[in-house]
């Protein structure tokens, strides 16, 4: 006992030591070393596991991971002095090896009480290694022994005592299995037979109850087990008994037949029930977990090659037999069904509407491409809809409905023709229902597949649907030609023209465009009568962001779709939105009039149609707004607000018909009569007048860019979302609805977008009125929800059931104060937030206006007037933490903790660059207004500041005139009056403020009006009145010219001014801001903050004006405070008679890569200098990289990161803020006045927009799709053209040193359909920098798909960009290190120079390692810059540079220390092996002394070339794969080797990392090598003769050969000519050899091709091929 423990003990700590790396593991304070409480060292201490949360399988894996057996007991202990590591340990019961560390872990990492531990205890354990197994057969002569084989009672050996096993739980042959595959049988052959071979003995424990295997279990009480040990309810009547396969013995092999669903069976069928013939009856099979495992073994045992399908729930008919067998789990491998596992023999829980059925794979039936069709029962006979069927294993069958939505009918459509569709249908409507299978059932499209069996499924024939569930659709009539609409106009016949392409809607410039045009747009809209073509944006203009597809179109007028006319490349244009083109259309006659009845105005009513002469109505099927929009504008509105589904209108009267039901539109059609149903006659039976439908149109189109709220939720932070449009709340439809839309939502709530989650089926209950918006789908990053794509406004095919909500994450909020630094003013100053007990700062890394303005509303303050960086108020001490960076803002947030933010503490910053903000400052007296509970400026609910606190106004008396008063104080001209809290309810702890306020309209104040008193009220914050202001007066000014007539364009809104961003901006702009400022014209309209950047807001951005409009604000552009810029991007003005004044300093880059790059250098007094990186920074290297013309700087380098430079110093403490326009406007000590050296000098790396690069979809980093990013967005490369070259310059520009391939057609997988294809037709030569310098197409001009996305495979060996030499050795493997870098070579300190470093130089110049690491100049001292000291190698890097010196610091050595090496003399030692000579064989390489092989992916004769040149030879005649000489032992060196034939050695080309492979030895490579041609003498010339495209023989003739008679020259021109001749052919058929030369000398004939040699007359080995 004492020998096991001291083992155990040691097993334990070994176990221990092997998993240190990871979380040590203890049992503490048992009695011995097998128990105790279960502890792991975390964090510098160790602590338990919560036992709540820590299972009996987790107890089971313990053990086993601690190196013992099995779990004996698993307890609970409470803890007092134990902290609490770890919250939750999930196992799953089928982890991997037993391995603790495999399980799903939950750390508590906050301090020891705040844990999430239910029952305040830890988990304990009792493990054991006392244990064994046996089976018990007893004997019926009672004077013998009982005995044990392959068959008897089950017992376990635990606590010193054999007991046994109960089978009150259904024991399985699973079960069964592992106990004889423990006991080293096979198999096992039954499941349950318990009593068979007695019971236990009555003072037996019975040890484990209700037992359950997986199967892969490797014992016993691996398994899962009910109470543990010993804890049983069970009597030895229940013991289980198991009979194993005898060691030599296998599982009969039962006759298996398949059935039709009419009994009859045949020996060639090849489909139907499955049938198995046990005990001398057949029976069937439960498809309990019937897979196409199983489904292949019964195909294979029956003849056939496997099985297409596995079918269930009765899919040929209903057995009436016994059903034999359950739960069947096959591996594919069996003979026979009945070797698989099984529930044993007719142990089940089914019935035979569960029996089990196949198709299999015969030889002789072609299964072809699944077809779809639809059917239907229609009068008119439309393909358009119907039930949808598909064609499988040679017959029609249906699919289940179940799952069944939009984005699967859509495939369906597109599959069959159509652009979309306009309905999916999830049960039988078609008046009949389907027969033969069901399918296809649970059908998942995300609707981009081209074919339904592209979709997820089960398989085919898995339902248990009925066809009462058969799906169907309704597709839309359209093509897949882009589609077009008509907007802005007062009716359905007018309007903007706009054309959706590539999933945007854009419009079409006017440059060419006329009656023609117009009428191919009208009848693409079903519109017969004659068109207007009209230019100019006589009905509004495109959105600023939206997309001008098409110019100079030129129709005939007789074309279908305006696609089809011609017109420049999509996109290809220089129009502005002004030029946008419209028409206005005409119909001759409604083929189907409708009209609204009894409503209560011209705008609703019951529907009614005139069909056949007779007017009737329309029953509510399906009849949703999308139908009731055609409807609409049929009738001459803009669309429906609302449909109601039943008799919401007076009934019809008895006599008038129920015209149609079913009726479905796509949202397109030109009038009612273009939709599906309303020409064919679907039975109205179903229907009476209570199901007749009303609709309500809209006189004009609504505003969706209204408040929104949540309703319903437990917190204010979720609930369902609920939109304001026409003074009418509505809710959402979750069509499409996800995390992204629920992140738009949440941002403008003012909550953080972070973490939000998408809440579908009224998760949060069903609202009522209108639901507003479908179909929504936002990318996350937008700041309302009117900014995402939707439907139209009520355009929707959706029911309450479907409202959408949503569950916003709010972070816990902080406090936040102001540092002033001047005390008279209390509205400015350092930003500081109190976290974790502590006041801390914010570091200006994305700091700008809108964080500024969270901040100053946080703070109670109107607005902010400037956002500050570089510590502009100071910087803090260096003990204060700086707790936030790269914060982001939208700017409605209620906290800067809900913006987008770095973690708590996670930063790069100094105290120097601290932010600050400077807020609006109004006194008391002016009582300010604000707007909150909108993200649209000019909205909101209105509050006061009053006493030093913001509070509301009682809507009591609230109307249009007290709005206009509150609106032109805010800035605006007119204004509108809400109410009844539209805008939300404010804190329940705020002020109501006012309260039965009157106005008479020429206050100037709101304050000037009468009210009851400040804080005199009867109201609630559920009457807290709003308003919606529109035509803001907008001051302008210029700003920072040299005169009066230049400068930045900045205007003033909500009392601040802003700037305008360059977006679009033009001459037309221009002129528009110069006559507003009283001068005649504009000059220039300059961009890129020509005349400084600005501060605080950008206000406008996209401005598009036609050049007569009277103000700015007149133009078109973004909502105002909507941008994506920058203030480098702010637009400036030059207007008539302005000055211009040029002049900046000159600056330049040296030293980098590339020109994005370098050392800044300045010209001063004709002399160029460099810049000390005292104080130099980002904002700094901002400057310098604008001035450059880049976009900004990503990085500023500091110590000479790019060499040291020469001349002057001229610049020293530089101190940018970030938004000048020439380095010598910031802050700098004076010209020529550092105290630094060139060690110091300052470098910048500069953001170039479009040089990103990355591979997506490998399994490692150096392989995948190609990706750019350019305009903002990721997108692929097409495979035209794309070869080697291409790949081998991204793999560079990604750093590694070269491609080992360039595939095509999506290997990787697809990307995104919704992402650009940027570039096509690359074409580079190899040498390039970078992709983008290569040929291409231009940026998105591409005809292709994402199937043809590129990729790259590259070497994971980097690109060494420092090379190194050695020098004064006596030969080339030895001499003092020197490496190039910075343009200049240089030496090695020798400080801490070793034998890791020395193998790293000697295996980077193709040695195979180092012999010494010599010090102390041992070959003489070097010349020039000491480049490293203390290399720090740990011998396995490809090359110094990776061993992460500090490259070009100084040294503090002289070259009398210069580090050297003796290299080992040999390169990578190979050898050829197996072949019938020296000069062929298998490749095998010497590597950590040891032989090994290399694998043939990849391998060629450019690589054997260089494998045979290693060995002496001239080159490789042959590239051998697939182990031609045999195969290799050992290791696999090398795999995807790829050289392109000039490399000295193997590992000078690009390969995996060393033994890193996917081979075996059957792909062992090899070569035949020629030999090396000897070096000829000078007077011979070779004659070349050139190979010509026939078959005609050329003779060459042979000048100066030497040493030959007559005979050999005779023989000599014979066999150059049947050499040319063959040549000749075999350039006519492959265009190999171009050349062939001959030369002779030394009395021996030598003949070469542009391949290599052909024949050498001193070579014994190489005869004359004539047929290679």
């Amino acid at each position: 006992m004492l020998l096991r423990i001291a083992l155990a003990v040691a097993l334990v700590h070994l176990v221990q030591a092997a998993v240190s790396e990871r979380y040590p593991l203890r049992l503490h304070g048992g009695e011995d070393n097998y128990e105790g409480e279960v502890q792991v060292y975390l964090n510098g201490r160790w602590g338990g596991f919560c036992a709540s949360r820590f299972s009996l399988t987790s107890a089971k894996v313990l053990c086993k991971t601690l190196g013992f057996k099995v779990l004996e007991q698993f307890y609970s202990i409470n803890y007092t002095n134990t902290s609490v590591a770890v919250d939750s340990l999930y196992c799953a019961t089928s982890t991997s090896n037993y391995d603790l560390y495999n399980c799903s872990w939950n750390f508590h990492y906050d301090n020891e009480t705040n844990h999430r531990c239910d029952n305040n205890a830890t988990a304990g354990v009792v493990c054991s290694d006392d244990y064994a197994i046996r089976l018990l057969q007893l004997q019926t002569d009672q004077s013998q022994p009982d005995y044990h084989l392959y068959e008897g009672r089950l017992e376990v050996y635990h606590s010193g005592r054999w007991g046994t096993v109960c089978n009150s739980y259904r024991w399985s042959l699973v079960n069964s299995r592992v106990v004889c595959q423990e006991l080293g049988y096979p198999d096992a052959r039954t499941g349950s037979d318990y009593l068979s071979y007695g019971s236990g003995s009555s003072d037996q424990p019975i040890w484990l109850e209700n037992v359950y295997c997986r199967g892969n279990e490797e014992s016993i009480v691996d398994c899962y087990y009910y109470r543990g040990w010993g804890s049983q309810n069970c009597r030895h009547n229940h013991d289980v008994g198991v009979s194993c396969l005898d060691r030599n013995e296998t599982l009969e092999v039962f006759k298996v037949r398949l059935v039709d669903q009419y009994g009859n069976t045949s020996d060639d069928r090849w489909s139907g029930r499955v049938e198995i013939l046990y005990n001398g009856t057949w029976g069937t099979i439960c498809d309990d977990g019937w897979g196409i495992e199983d489904a292949n073994v019964v195909c294979r045992q029956l003849g056939f090659r496997g099985a297409l399908s596995p079918l269930s729930q009765g899919a040929y008919g209903q057995g009436n037999a016994t059903i034999w067998i359950d739960d069947v789990l096959c591996t594919g491998s069996e003979e026979g069904i009945s070797q698989c596992l099984h529930s044993g023999w007719g142990i089940h829980n089914c019935g035979h509407y569960e029996d089990a059925a196949v198709v299999c794979d015969n030889p002789n039936i072609t299964v072809a491409p699944v077809e779809v069709r639809l059917v239907n029962q229609t009068s008119d006979g439309s393909d358009l809809a119907g039930r949808v069927e598909v064609y499988y294993a040679g017959e029609w069958g249906t699919i289940c409905g179940r799952s069944w939505d939009l984005a699967d009918a859509n495939v369906v459509c597109r599959q069959l023709g159509y652009a979309h569709a306009i309905r999916a249908l999830s049960y039988a409507i078609f008046q009949s229902r389907g027969t033969g299978p069901i399918w296809m059932d649970y059908v998942g499209c995300n609707g981009t597949e081209a074919r339904i069996d592209d979709c997820d499924f089960p398989g085919f024939g898995i339902s248990s649907c009925s066809h009462y569930q058969d799906a169907g659709v309704v597709c839309a009539n359209l093509s897949v030609k882009a589609r077009v609409r008509l907007s802005g106009g007062s009716s359905p016949l007018e309007g903007l023209v706009e054309v959706y392409h590539e999933d945007k809607w854009g419009t079409i410039c006017n440059s060419g465009w006329g009656v023609d045009d117009a009428t191919v747009v009208c009848h693409q809209l079903g519109f017969d009568g004659d068109a207007v073509a009209l230019s100019n944006s006589v009905f509004g203009t495109g959105s600023p962001s939206a997309p001008i597809w098409l110019t100079n179109v030129g129709c005939i007028g007789t074309e279908d779709y305006i696609e089809d006319c011609p017109h420049n490349n999509w996109s290809a244009n220089n129009c502005h939105h002004y030029q946008d083109v419209a028409v206005v259309c005409s119909i001759s006659n409604f083929s189907v009039p409708v009209r609204l009845m009894d409503g209560n105005s011209s705008l609703d009513g019951r529907i009614e149609v005139l069909k056949g002469g007779v007017w009737g109505t329309i029953c509510d099927y399906y009849f949703s707004t999308v139908e009731g929009s055609v409807v609409c504008r049929q009738l001459g509105f803009y669309g429906a607000q609302q449909t109601f589904n039943y008799a919401r209108y007076p009934l019809a009267t008895n006599n008038t018909p129920i015209a149609l039901s079913f009726v479905f539109c796509s949202g397109d059609e030109a009038q009612f009569g273009d939709c599906y149903g309303v020409q064919s006659s679907f039975s109205t039976v179903y229907c009476s007048h209570t199901d007749d439908v009303g609709v309500v149109c809209l006189e004009s189109e609504p505003n969706i860019n209204g408040p929104i709220r949540l309703i319903n939720g437990t917190t204010e932070y979720e609930g369902r979302v609920e939109i304001l449009v026409n003074g009418q709340w509505g809710t959402i439809c979750d069509d499409f609805w996800s995390d992204a839309d629920a992140s738009v939502v949440c941002r403008q709530l003012g909550y953080s977008a972070e973490g939000a989650v998408a809440r579908q089926r009224a998760y949060f209950g069903q609202g009522t009125g209108p639901i507003i918006l479908d179909d929504v789908v936002c990318n996350g990053t937008e700041a309302t929800l009117a900014d995402c794509n939707s439907n139209p406004a009520y355009s929707h095919n959706c029911y309450h059931y479907e409202d959408a909500g949503v569950h916003c994450l709010q972070e816990p909020d902080v406090p936040i104060r102001l540092m002033i630094v001047n005390q008279s003013s209390t509205n400015e100053g350092r930003v500081e937030v109190y976290y974790n007990g502590t006041w801390g700062t914010i570091c200006d890394d994305s700091w700008g206006y809108n964080e500024a303005l969270v901040i100053c509303h946080k703070l109670g303050f109107i607005s902010a007037v400037q956002a500050f960086g570089r510590a502009h108020f100071g910087p803090a001490n260096n003990s204060v933490p700086i707790w936030l960076d790269e914060v982001e803002c939208v700017g409605t947030e209620r906290s800067i903790v809900n913006c987008i933010h770095s973690n708590w503490t996670v930063h790069n910053c100094h105290h120097n660059e601290d932010a600050g903000v400077a807020c609006t400052n109004y006194t008391q007296d002016e009582y300010p207004l604000r707007l909150r509970g909108s993200a649209t400026p000019g909205q909101g609910r209105l509050e006061v500041f009053y006493n030093g606190q913001w509070g509301t106004v009682c809507d009591d008396d609230w109307g249009q005139t007290e709005a206009r008063v509150a609106c032109r104080e805010l800035g605006y001209q007119e204004g509108r009056a809400v109410q009844e809290a539209e805008f939300g309810e404010a804190d329940r702890d705020a002020p109501i403020w006012l309260d039965q306020v009157s106005c008479d309209g020429s206050e100037e104040f709101l304050s000037e009006c009468s009210f009851d008193g400040w804080g005199d009220h009867n109201c609630h914050h559920f009457e807290d009145a709003g308003v919606i202001c529109s035509d803001p007066v907008m001051p302008i000014r210029l700003v920072g010219g040299n005169n009066v007539s230049s400068g930045r364009v900045e205007v003033f809104f909500n009392f601040t001014w802003g700037t305008v961003c360059d977006d679009q901006w033009d001459i037309q702009d221009a002129n528009v801001v110069c006559r507003q400022l009283g001068f005649s014209a504009a000059e220039k309209s300059p961009s890129f903050a020509q005349f400084g950047a600005g501060s605080g807001p950008i206000w406008l951005d996209d401005v598009a004006c036609r050049g007569t409009e009277e103000s700015l604000y007149q133009c078109s552009s973004n909502t105002i405070g909507v941008h994506n810029c920058r203030h480098y991007e702010d637009a400036g003005v030059v207007c008539t008679n302005a000055t211009e004044s040029y002049g900046p300093s000159k600056i330049r880059l040296s030293g980098g890569r590339n020109s994005s790059e370098g050392r800044v250098e300045i010209l001063h007094n004709g002399v160029w200098g460099t810049v000390c990186d005292d104080r130099w920074d980002i904002s700094d290297a901002n400057v310098v990289c604008r001035q450059l013309n880049f976009e900004s700087a990503y990085e500023a380098v500091r110590y000479a990161g790019f060499g040291i430079g020469d001349g002057p110093i001229w610049l020293d403490n530089v101190n940018c803020y970030g938004s000048e326009t020439d380095i010598t406007e910031c802050a700098f000590v004076g010209w020529n006045s550092s105290d630094c050296v060139h060690g110091e000098d300052a470098g910048v790396r500069c953001y170039v927009p479009f040089e990103y690069i990355r591979l997506v979809g490998g399994n490692s980093p150096t392989e995948g799709r190609v990706e750019v990013y350019h305009n903002g967005q990721w997108g692929t490369v097409c495979d035209d053209e794309w070869d080697i070259n291409d790949a081998t310059v991204v793999c560079r520009q990604l750093g590694y040193r070269r491609a080992l391939g360039a595939p095509q057609f999506s290997v990787f997988g697809e990307a995104d359909p919704m992402s650009r294809i940027w570039l096509t037709k690359v074409g580079c030569d190899g040498t390039e920098d970078s992709l983008f310098t290569c040929d291409f197409t231009g940026w998105g001009t591409d005809s292709c798909f994402h199937s043809e996305d590129a990729s790259a495979i590259c070497t994971d060996i980097p690109e060494d960009h420092n090379p190194i030499r050695l020098l004064g050795g006596k030969d080339e493997s030895e001499g003092r290190v020197e490496i190039f870098y910075n343009s200049e070579w240089g030496t090695i300190c020798d400080k801490g120079w070793d034998i890791n470093d020395a193998n790293v130089a000697c295996r980077s110049l193709g040695y195979p390692g180092a012999v010494s690491a010599l010090n102390g100049s041992a070959y003489g001292g070097g010349h020039g810059q000491g480049w490293l000291s203390y290399v720090g190698c740990a011998g396995t890097e490809a090359f110094l540079a990776l061993c992460d010196p500090n490259w070009g610091k100084a040294t503090n050595c002289d070259h009398s220390r210069d580090a050297s090496v003796v290299c080992k003399k040999e390169k990578w030692p190979i050898r050829l092996v197996g072949g019938t000579s020296s000069m062929e064989g298998r490749v095998e390489i010497l590597y950590n002394g040891q032989w090994g092989t290399i694998c043939d992916d990849l391998w060629n004769i450019k690589s054997a070339d260089v494998a045979c040149q290693m060995l002496g030879f001239g080159g490789a005649s042959s590239a051998w794969n697939e182990s031609h000489f045999g195969g290799g032992s050992g290791m696999i060196w090398l795999d995807d080797v790829y050289c392109n034939g000039t490399e000295a050695s193997l590992y000078e080309c690009g390969h995996s990392t060393w033994g890193v492979h996917n081979c075996k030895h059957d792909e062992d490579v090899g070569v035949t090598c020629f030999a090396a041609k000897p070096t000829p003498t000078p007077t011979p010339s070779p004659t070349s003769i050139k190979g010509e495209q026939s078959d005609k023989s050329h003779v060459g003739v042979i000048a100066g050969a030497a040493g030959g008679g007559a005979v050999l020259l005779l023989i000599i021109i014979v066999i150059v000519g049947i050499v040319t001749w063959q040549c000749g052919k075999r350039a006519a058929r492959n265009k190999l050899y171009s050349t062939v030369s001959m030369t002779s000398g030394d009395d021996n004939v030598h003949i070469t091709s542009d391949e290599g040699p052909l024949y050498s007359d001193d070579n014994d080995d190489m005869p004359l091929d004539l047929n290679s």
